[in-house]
């Protein structure tokens, strides 16, 4: 459960002021308009904004976050495999490369070059950590999704667990 309690923040011409509400381990969307504070308000709740007043709390702190933007994880220089198997142990995951190549849909993409790949597929070097055994204490995708077509937006397609709370 992630807590918080009496959360200010000013950011350009945007504030929050008390904010109090309780996240639930539950999925959750978050919308609004562009520049309304969406993703000011979740680098907050990830503890990755650490200038407010107020406190976060979260029940789970002591396992990984996976925070994962619109833009990539990957160094250049690797293969998307190796970008993969690099972030992983970077989290401190276990991931079984059977569970995430449904993502992919065929095992070439992952040897190409992070450099080369599409947009998409440097997104899915993240989401691939999603596959893993682990029980993150926090999983956010702000607008990670935006650059996949519907098919591959359909990414729980071949995972063999679903998605539960800590």
């Amino acid at each position: 459960m992630i807590r918080l309690e009496n959360v200010s923040k000013q950011f350009k011409d945007l504030s929050f002021t008390n904010v109090n509400y309780e996240f639930a381990d539950r999925l959750y969307q978050l919308n609004g308009e562009n520049g309304s504070g969406k993703s000011v308000l979740l680098k907050i709740i990830a503890g990755l904004d650490r200038k407010i007043t107020g406190q976060v709390q979260n029940s789970y702190a002591k396992r990984p976050r996976l925070f994962l933007t619109d833009v990539g994880i990957g160094l250049p220089y690797l293969d998307l495999r190796d970008n993969i198997e690099l972030s992983a142990q970077i989290l401190g995951v276990d991931l079984n490369e059977e569970s995430f190549l449904p993502l992919f849909r065929e095992e070439k993409y992952l040897e190409t070059l992070y450099a080369q790949s599409s947009l998409g597929n440097q997104n899915k070097v993240g989401l691939s950590l999603l596959f893993s055994e682990t029980r993150y204490s926090l999983i956010v995708l702000d607008e990670t999704l935006m650059r996949f077509s519907r098919k591959s937006r359909d990414f729980s397609h071949g995972m063999d667990r679903p998605c539960q709370a800590p």
